[in-house]
């Protein structure tokens, strides 16, 4: 499984596991109210399961603007307030949890303690409907809270607390939910990236963040296709729409197909890690992305995730 793939699962486990303390602080009574979700039947989740196994998700693109120097942005992430309008669905929830996944990420990228334990109670609520707040091993719960300070002890907690929730979600025929948490994040992830990079097209310390968008274009693919595939009712349909709507967008991004890897001479490599900054910085050499269409994607963005924080 790709590193990127589990980090997207890793700050939904991170949602879950610090959900589980502090239980009374908001008053709200932890009645489980979840519509049991319907199986997928066996090919087909062999199919959804490996095809989420390959995407890559919203941390690491939430990461990225980090990398580029801008600072914590409260305007760009979703009120954890609002968490109480979601308790409807099954897909209002999981698009939403998927939401605040991404949102966490960011806070937690930031070292932004307050946020971020406004987002997991936040996800407290919505977590508790899903009926997914007993999956974690409860000793997590104080070490999280003890290393909101600490990014890089999180992130290893984070990694952690992954195999809960994906061996949860596996064995609990929830296939779907996992798929549309993981959409939820990657729209969260992909509008906060976007719309950092948008606002500082003038300055070229963030040419990378915008190729990293434009990067995204196979995710995009790669993401509709499981949707699709999943699809069984309007909500999922809407969702659907939206993102080829999307993907109409970033036809204006080109990729190229060439490999410059075989350019890089091995034998001047100091360690495995310049390698990886290496072929990192070569696959985004190949994608081209205007001005314009960044603004454009990051408009459709916009427009798609008010959509679904106001309207899902």
């Amino acid at each position: 499984m790709k590193i990127w793939h589990a980090m997207a699962y890793l700050c939904f486990a991170s949602f879950m596991v610090a959900c589980g303390s502090n239980s009374s602080n908001d008053g709200e009574a932890e009645t489980v109210t979840f519509q049991e979700e319907e199986p997928l039947d066996e090919a087909l989740k062999e199919k959804v399961v490996a095809a989420l196994d390959i995407l890559p998700t919203p941390i690491e693109i939430v990461s990225h603007v980090r990398d580029a120097a801008d600072g914590y942005n409260p305007a760009l992430v979703n009120n954890p307030e609002s968490s109480r309008n979601y308790l409807t669905t099954n897909f209002r929830k999981a698009v939403n949890l998927g939401v605040y996944m991404a949102d966490l990420g960011y806070a937690c990228l930031y070292t932004q303690a307050q946020p971020a334990m406004d987002f997991v109670r936040a996800s407290k609520r919505v977590a508790v409907d899903m009926g997914l707040l007993d999956v974690f091993d409860p000793n997590i719960v104080k070490r999280f809270e003890d290393n909101l300070e600490n990014r890089d002890s999180l992130i290893n907690l984070l990694y952690e607390s992954y195999y809960y929730t994906d061996d949860y979600l596996n064995k609990n025929e929830r296939t779907r939910t996992a798929a549309i948490i993981m959409a939820g994040a990657w729209i969260e992830g992909m509008h906060i990236a976007a719309s950092v990079a948008a606002n500082h097209q003038d300055d070229e310390s963030f040419n990378d963040l915008a190729k990293r968008v434009g990067d995204q274009k196979l995710t995009l693919n790669a993401i509709v296709e499981v949707l699709e595939l999943i699809s069984n009712d309007e909500e999922m349909a809407t969702l659907v729409e939206q993102m080829k709507k999307l993907q109409t967008t970033f036809e204006a991004v080109e990729i190229s197909d060439e490999s410059v890897t075989e350019e890089i001479d091995l034998a001047n490599l100091e360690d495995i890690s310049q390698l990886t900054d290496m072929v990192l910085q070569s696959d985004l050499d190949r994608v081209n992305i205007s001005g314009e269409a960044l603004m454009a994607i990051n408009q459709e963005l916009a427009s798609m995730r008010n959509y679904l924080i106001t309207n899902s």
